[in-house]
């Protein structure tokens, strides 16, 4: 969500540029109803098969400790901790860069302010054998107990995991060059995407009921079945004959607890939404 904002920046300039800032735009968000428990196992495989393009990796990790964010609190039974992520770099090949150096060369939006970078030191070393090996084992071999006894997972890919939602990431990309080429170099659309939760914001009609009709149409080989009544669109419009739930009018379209101004392309955080789904820890 943190490139949300940049990225609205950059395509609200692109639309200044061809005089189309006063344009209607369209605007389309479909949800992927059980996209872990879908995607297929031997696709998955395949496409990181075919990224893995090294034979050799090194891993380095580091922890990243930052305060916790009180600002505006005024609840003394609110107790706020620091926030640890735990983070894991590989490269190809038997060299382990500098660890400061390695910072010092991250995009600056990916760096966070008061944030304390702990080197773990001891670096690992893969073989490319080893990582098809522990990913196959990943995705084949997931088994769920229910009662006394032992099921595998055969299709979709182990919800949860430390891997689901980069491989979801990797299995998505894959399917918007294949089948949504046509946004590709068309610098008048914007599709953002959290996970499964796709947005398409458009100046060109006919772009957002194409990409509407893909995917309600759905996509077998992608293990994509979108849920109908969680579409919401700013215009109307109907796929397959059913009217597609539209956003009322003067309302701010919501998408992933933010909101999204239609005309103007500003976003705030959905306070109502945080409410609902907020969680504080209190003292004993």
């Amino acid at each position: 969500m943190s490139g949300m904002f940049s990225r609205l920046q950059s395509f609200r300039s692109e639309l200044a540029k061809a005089g189309l800032s006063e344009q209607p735009l369209y605007i389309v968000k479909v949800d992927v109803q059980a996209a872990f428990d879908n995607i297929p196992q031997d696709a998955i495989q395949q496409l990181v098969l075919s990224i893995l393009s090294e034979d050799h990796y090194s891993v380095t990790r580091h922890a990243e400790v930052k305060p916790p964010d009180s600002h505006g609190a005024h609840n003394a039974d609110v107790i706020f901790k620091p926030t640890r992520k735990f983070c894991a770099t590989a490269t190809g090949g038997h060299n382990v860069g500098n660890f400061v150096a390695g910072i010092k060369l991250r995009p600056p939006q990916s760096l966070r302010h008061n944030t304390v970078f702990v080197d773990s030191i001891v670096p690992d070393s893969l073989k490319k054998s080893k990582v098809v090996s522990l990913l196959n084992e990943h995705i084949g071999a997931n088994i769920v107990r229910i009662g006394k006894k032992f099921y595998r997972q055969k299709k979709g890919i182990p919800q949860g995991s430390v891997l689901s939602s980069l491989l979801c990431n990797l299995f998505y990309g894959s399917f918007e060059l294949e089948q949504l080429a046509f946004l590709k170099n068309d610098k008048h659309s914007l599709l953002l995407r959290l996970i499964d939760d796709f947005l398409l914001i458009t100046s060109s009609r006919d772009h957002a009921v194409r990409f509407l009709n893909i995917m309600h149409d759905g996509v077998p080989a992608y293990g994509i079945n979108v849920r109908p009544e969680k579409s919401l669109v700013n215009f109307q419009v109907k796929v397959n004959g059913i009217e597609v739930p539209k956003l009322q009018r003067d309302r701010l379209f919501p998408y992933c607890g933010m909101l999204l101004d239609p005309r103007s392309l500003d976003i705030s955080k959905d306070h109502a939404a945080s409410r609902r789904h907020g969680k504080f820890f209190k003292k004993n």
